[in-house]
């Protein structure tokens, strides 16, 4: 397996870069050296089984939950604060 950086590696690969110029195999080190995903570069072909693209998947699904656990928060006080009034 040919690594972007030409180096030996015993890691998986996350994914591979299909740029011309520098061809190969990233692990998640060299993902985050490159800045691939910072860049949103579209040479890159995620591994979407590798653990590391799953655990970004878990935390953007927490986050999303979260914001609309948040917003549901804020509805109620709203609609309590409304019905306080009617008394």
């Amino acid at each position: 397996m040919k690594f972007l950086d030409h180096k030996p590696r015993n890691r998986t690969p996350c994914g591979i870069c299909h740029n011309r110029i520098h061809k190969g195999y990233l692990d998640v080190r060299l993902l985050k050296k490159h800045e691939c995903e910072k860049k949103q570069c579209t040479f890159l072909q995620k591994f979407e089984e590798h653990p590391y693209w799953q655990e970004k998947a878990r935390i953007k699904e927490r986050r999303r939950l979260a914001k609309e656990a948040k917003r549901n928060d804020k509805r109620t006080v709203r609609e309590s604060n409304g019905n306080q009034g009617a008394d």
